[in-house]
C-alpha cells in the first residue's frame, strides 16, 4: 500500500496521529517531495483549524505546522505548485504560520502565476484572492467544464486538491454569475 493510500485511509478515519506519521515517514524518505510537504501542511492546518482535539494536541500540531511551513518555504520558495497550494491555505488562520496577515498568501499566489502565467488554476486563484469575481467565475467554469486534466491533477493531490476543488465548485456555481 502506498503512503498516499495509507494517508487517505487515516484522513477519512480521522486518525490524525497515524496520518501525520505517514506523511512524516514519507518526507524522511523523500525530503524534497513538494507533494509530501504540501500534504503535511494541509493536514496539520486542517487539524488545528477544523478538527476536534485537545488543547495540548492542537498545540503540538500547531508547532509541527510552523516547523514544516518554515522548512518547506526555504526548500520550495520557487516551486509554483507549492506556492499555489500554500498560498491558498495561508488565507485561513494565517497566525498558525506566524503571519500577521495574508500578505504572504497573496505574494505566493502572484509568484506562482508569474512563474506559470498560462496556468488557468493560478489565474483563477489570483482572481479569487484579489476579488475579480467576474474573471474568477469565468475561469472556474472553464476549469470545471473544460479542463479535465486540471481537475484530475487536483484530485491526485488528495485532501489539498479536494480543498481547491471545493473552492472551484463554489466559484463556478455561486449566485451572481452575471456580475
Amino acid at each position: 500500500m502506498t503512503w498516499k493510500t495509507k494517508l487517505e485511509i487515516f484522513e477519512h478515519e480521522k486518525n490524525w496521529d497515524a496520518a501525520v506519521k505517514t506523511v512524516e515517514d514519507f518526507i524522511l524518505t523523500d525530503p524534497f517531495s513538494v507533494e509530501g510537504h504540501i500534504r503535511i501542511i494541509y493536514l496539520l492546518h486542517n487539524i488545528v483549524v477544523e478538527e476536534n482535539c485537545t488543547a495540548s494536541e492542537r498545540g503540538l500540531y500547531a508547532e509541527l505546522l510552523k516547523k514544516y511551513f518554515k522548512d518547506s518555504l526555504k526548500l520550495f520558495c520557487e516551486n509554483s505548485e507549492y506556492l499555489f497550494f500554500i498560498g491558498k491555505i495561508l488565507h485561513v488562520a494565517e497566525w498558525y504560520f506566524d503571519q500577521d496577515d495574508t500578505s504572504l498568501a497573496f505574494k505566493m499566489e502572484q509568484k506562482a502565476l508569474e512563474k506559470e502565467p498560462d496556468n488557468i488554476l493560478f489565474q483563477w486563484a489570483n482572481a479569487l484572492s484579489f476579488g475579480d469575481i467576474k474573471t474568477e467565475q469565468l475561469l472556474a467554469n472553464r476549469i470545471m467544464n473544460g479542463e479535465a486534466e486540471k481537475v484530475e491533477w487536483l484530485k491526485e493531490r488528495g485532501f489539498p486538491g479536494a480543498y481547491i476543488l471545493n473552492f472551484l465548485k463554489y466559484s463556478a456555481d455561486r449566485p451572481g454569475k452575471d456580475i
